[in-house]
């Protein structure tokens, strides 16, 4: 199969992530082509959070009940902030067999991605396969479902099915609050945070289930 892996990364972290999902699938004998995600221009990450503080109280209120339909009904009237893109390489997805997007977890869908999951062509159809990053431990009803939902909603918006989905740890929060994560997953997990990271033997399993989900489409 030919395999599009189209990502946007801050800080190194996702596109880190690509690369292991690019290798294991390369080693299983599949065609693999990347395409970076890159915002038009760099901001701070206070002018980011600022552009969707206010949706903030509700969403943590969602957390909190951690009810799945409730996290599903506040994403069917959230409106996604969106930032504008470099155009992409690969514009139209349409020639490949699968599409993989990921990005990292900026409490929901990051900017870039989301305005690319908008944008771009080709997906109607297709298998897509949805892979994230995010700071704490793999908590379902906040780091898991928080981008799952809405990311799964932008890619059905655009005609394509999800075929495959993982979250992964980075440790690493640009505000400063990777030391809270790491007593969550000590609390909530009794493992510490450097478990769920990339080269753990958590995420090994995951990219190789990701990748027979991909697979199988």
């Amino acid at each position: 199969m030919e395999i599009l892996i189209a990502y946007f990364s801050k800080t190194g972290y996702t596109a880190r992530l690509a690369r292991a999902i690019g290798d294991e699938l390369t080693a299983r004998g599949h065609g693999v082509v990347y395409d970076e995600i890159k915002r038009a221009r760099e901001v701070s990450w206070v002018q980011e959070v600022l552009r969707d503080a206010l949706s903030y109280p509700r969403a943590f209120t969602q957390v909190l009940f951690s009810r799945r339909a409730w996290k599903e009904d506040f994403f069917r009237t959230y409106r996604q902030v969106e930032e504008d893109l470099l155009p992409p390489s690969k514009a139209d997805v349409s020639a490949f067999d699968r599409v993989l997007i990921g990005g990292p977890k900026w409490v929901y869908i990051s900017y870039p991605v989301a305005r690319y999951l908008k944008t771009v062509k080709g997906l109607s159809g297709k298998p897509v396969g949805m892979f994230t990053t995010f700071c704490g431990p793999p908590i379902q009803a906040f780091e898991i479902d928080m981008i799952e939902i809405p990311m799964t909603y932008a890619i059905e918006a655009q005609g394509g099915r999800v075929a495959a989905s993982m979250g992964l740890t980075t440790g690493y929060h640009e505000v400063g609050a990777a030391p809270i994560f790491r007593l969550v997953s000590r609390i909530l997990f009794r493992r510490p945070l450097d478990d769920f990271t990339l080269g753990s033997e958590h995420a090994t399993r995951l990219i190789t289930e990701f990748c027979d989900r991909v697979e199988k489409g």
